[in-house]
This record gives C-alpha cells, sequence and structure tokens, in this order.
C-alpha cells in the first residue's frame, strides 16, 4: 500500500489474522460482507477478497462486488482472489460440493457491473491468476 493510506483487512476467523495482528497490522474479526456494509461510499482505494470467495453463488458475488463498487473510489479496484474449480483436486472438488466460481465467472461478472475487468497471471499453483476490476 501507499504510505500515508490507510489499510486494514479482515476475516471472519480469528486464528487467520492473529499473526498479521501480532506483527501490527490492522486486521479486524468479522464477516468481510458486513463489513462492507459499514463502509462509506468512495471510501476505499482497493478491495481484496479472497477465502469466503471460494464457496459464494452467482447472486452472493454479484451483491459482494455491487458493494465494493460502492464503497471503492473511481479508479480504485476490487480484487478476487480465487481458484479455478477446474483446477481443484477431486477431493477439493468434491468437499466443496460444486461450490466456487471461476476467474471467468467473477470477470463477466464484473465487467456486467461496469468495470474495467482483466484477469493478471500469478505464479501460484493453486491461483493462477487474480481478477482485477477496476472502477472507471
Amino acid at each position: 500500500h501507499e504510505r500515508g493510506v490507510l489499510t486494514h483487512g479482515g476475516d471472519a476467523d480469528a486464528l487467520a489474522i492473529l499473526p498479521g495482528v501480532r506483527d501490527g497490522i490492522d486486521l479486524r474479526f468479522g464477516d468481510p460482507r458486513t463489513y462492507l456494509d459499514e463502509v462509506s461510499p468512495d471510501a476505499l482505494g482497493t478491495v481484496v477478497v479472497a477465502g469466503f470467495v471460494e464457496d459464494v453463488n452467482p447472486s452472493t458475488a454479484h451483491r459482494l462486488l455491487e458493494r465494493c463498487a460502492a464503497v471503492v473510489v473511481s479508479g480504485g479496484s476490487t480484487i478476487v482472489v480465487t481458484a479455478d474449480p477446474a483446477d481443484r483436486s477431486v477431493v477439493e472438488r468434491e468437499l466443496r460440493a460444486g461450490r466456487g466460481l471461476s476467474p471467468a465467472t467473477w470477470l463477466h461478472l464484473g465487467e456486467r457491473l461496469g468495470y474495467i475487468a482483466e484477469t493478471v497471471a500469478v505464479d501460484d499453483p493453486r491461483t493462477r491468476s487474480l481478477v482485477v476490476l477496476r472502477r472507471p
């Protein structure tokens, strides 16, 4: 993040944020979707959603991206970090019972909401690309 820009994160899993809190990072416990409902319009430069997005359905994803668009400033970004369900192991696919949207679907939903959307390749064996949605 840029020097002087307020940055914080959150997660519904208290244990997941504990190491960062110990390192002095401003991390908040709670459901990210609920948190976004409490953020003022045009208050954030970037929102990164990961983890819980692996299990959302299309209508929940659409509402999430709508809310992100409301709280991110013009020119800001929403970044979706999710593995492609097609790349998941057989065990993971079965345990997730068909839940999870592909990066292509997140890209499509973002474009329908008016974001400037692109995927960016990353060197990670599980998450091979990020979905970057820029608010015009």
